[in-house]
């Protein structure tokens, strides 16, 4: 069995409201005099079996003394950040510099080694550098962390702890096979 057909919906090109289709461009204009009255049907069989259009509010203007302009609400401040987003920002970037600074320095290393800088001024060089950057990882870890467990966006504290992480681990199994490696 199908469902009644019904006739289409036929909408006056007038709003059934009138008055409340403008709203105010500026926020000191003053709300119109009087609005238009709606006009009455001439036959109480006239009127549609159903609406044609949705009500809509009945005030299109805020309340305001007569004659004065409207009092709008002033706007709201944008909330400032939560304390997280700052965490979370600063581990990633601790982390990203970090990351720069050592590929940047495994591509120097080839340079330095195979230069007239000589051996052990390199070996010097290339070990402050990776002190230097083991704890600039676990600093980006720990401000991850914390940054993860504070409410606000976890975007960069994830993507911090990820980098910083791989990046220590990768630095202390370096450090454990250059000693297994001096030992035999």
């Amino acid at each position: 069995m199908s469902e009644p057909q019904q006739p289409p919906a036929h909408l006056p090109a007038d709003p059934q409201y009138p008055g409340t289709h403008t709203f105010p461009t500026h926020a000191s204009s003053a709300p119109p005099s009087t609005p238009a009255a709606p006009a009455a049907p001439t036959h109480p069989t006239a009127a549609p079996a159903h609406p044609t259009a949705y009500p809509t509010a009945a005030a299109a203007y805020p309340a305001g003394a007569p004659g004065q302009p409207a009092s709008w609400p002033a706007a709201a401040a944008a909330p400032a950040a939560p304390a997280g987003s700052a965490l979370g920002r600063t581990a990633f970037v601790i982390a990203v510099i970090t990351l720069a600074v050592n590929l940047i320095s495994s591509i120097v290393r080839l340079l330095i080694y195979t230069s007239n800088f000589g051996y052990g001024s390199a070996y010097a060089i290339d070990e402050a550098i990776g002190v230097i950057s083991f704890f600039a990882y676990l600093v980006a870890l720990v401000l991850g962390i914390i940054a993860a467990r504070r409410p606000g966006p976890r975007l960069l504290a994830g993507v911090a702890i990820g980098i910083a992480g791989a990046g220590a681990l990768g630095m202390i199994f370096s450090w454990v096979g250059i000693a297994f490696l001096r030992f035999v």
